[in-house]
């Protein structure tokens, strides 16, 4: 499975070519974590054509795997994260 982060589905649904061509070859393997899912719909909402871009995301939704963020998931991403930043102090998250 090909795990997407927030900023690749955003490019997708704004319809950006190349990331739209490359998941259109992919589109059976793409999943989202349900994590993700929560801060498109968010941004879906407070944007200003928010009706328009929850249809778009809820049907890009329905055809990728969605699955769960768990505790364990929180563990490994908080791992992740402490490390860039150890690494690279001057990023911001």
């Amino acid at each position: 499975m090909i795990h997407l982060d927030t900023n690749i589905v955003i490019a997708f649904l704004n319809g950006n070519k190349s990331v739209t061509e490359r998941m259109r070859e992919v589109i059976d393997e793409i999943a989202l974590s349900s994590f993700v899912v929560a801060e498109l719909d968010y941004g879906a909402k407070a944007s200003r054509n928010s009706e328009r871009n929850l249809e778009k995301l809820y049907q890009f939704i329905n055809l990728v795997n969605v699955v769960p963020f768990d505790l364990e998931c929180a563990k490994i991403l908080g791992s992740i994260k402490h490390g860039v930043l150890v690494k690279s102090p001057d990023l911001s998250f």
